[in-house]
């Protein structure tokens, strides 16, 4: 395939990802000619935390969480990221550090492009520096309301919201119900809502005896999201 005609195929590609949609043809293909691609496996470790961040990543398929340990010894999950998805805006403005670890959950495909080739790409294309705001605004409003929910929300409302999270992010339609398609323990969403394992455990029971999610080793599978959704907003 010729230099063109894997640009072409590449724009075609980006342009169905949310983040870039609606971007230019020419954007996007200088987009492409800035990026590198890599591949992880499952558990492969993209950055760790405190490294520089130096780069900003596109996740073309599969899939990646954000996960921080803090001073006092905890593990808590903070974000993730599947197809379309786009992180690591910070690197753009100056030298900072990862706050978090960025490990993949499946087998997957990013595209990174590093500091000093956006900020060339975004002098160069108007449409994409715009863009470039909105995703920063859109970040900033998603960090605030994750520090509103663990402030403020029990943990059944948490716990309510990571299931559907994951769902929106992983989930498998399956017989009118959604698999969780990715091996997911306790302790993973313990982490990921800021609560004890035992909590979890004890709330995960009751709604599979409810009727509400159906637990296997390693697997959920969500049977009821109307009613996940009513608990996650506290109605």
């Amino acid at each position: 395939m010729g230099r063109y005609q894997q640009n072409q195929h590449t724009t075609q590609t980006l342009s169905k990802i949310e983040a870039l949609a609606g971007l230019s043809e020419d954007t996007l293909i200088a987009i492409c000619e800035a990026a590198h691609f890599r591949n992880l496996k499952p558990k492969e470790i993209l950055y760790q935390q405190g490294e520089e961040a130096h780069a900003i990543y596109v996740v073309l398929s599969g899939g990646v969480q954000l996960i921080e340990h803090t001073n006092d010894g905890k593990v808590v999950g903070l974000k993730l990221y599947s197809a379309g998805d786009l992180f690591g805006l910070l690197s753009i403005g100056g030298i900072y550090r990862h706050q978090s670890r960025v490990e993949a959950l499946l087998p997957t495909q990013m595209m990174c492009l590093d500091r000093e080739s956006i900020r060339h790409v975004i002098l160069q294309h108007p449409d994409f520096a715009l863009r470039i705001i909105d995703l920063l605004i859109e970040h900033v409003h998603m960090a605030h309301s994750r520090v509103r929910e663990m402030a403020t929300e029990q943990v059944e409302q948490r716990l309510a919201r990571a299931l559907l999270k994951y769902g929106q992010k992983f989930g498998k339609r399956m017989n009118g119900h959604i698999l969780i398609n990715i091996s997911i323990s306790q302790q993973d969403l313990a982490n990921f809502v800021g609560a004890t394992n035992e909590s979890v455990n004890r709330i995960l029971k009751q709604w599979d005896q409810e009727g509400l999610v159906a637990l296997s080793r390693l697997r959920i599978e969500i049977l009821d999201w109307a009613t996940l959704v009513n608990i996650a907003e506290n109605k």
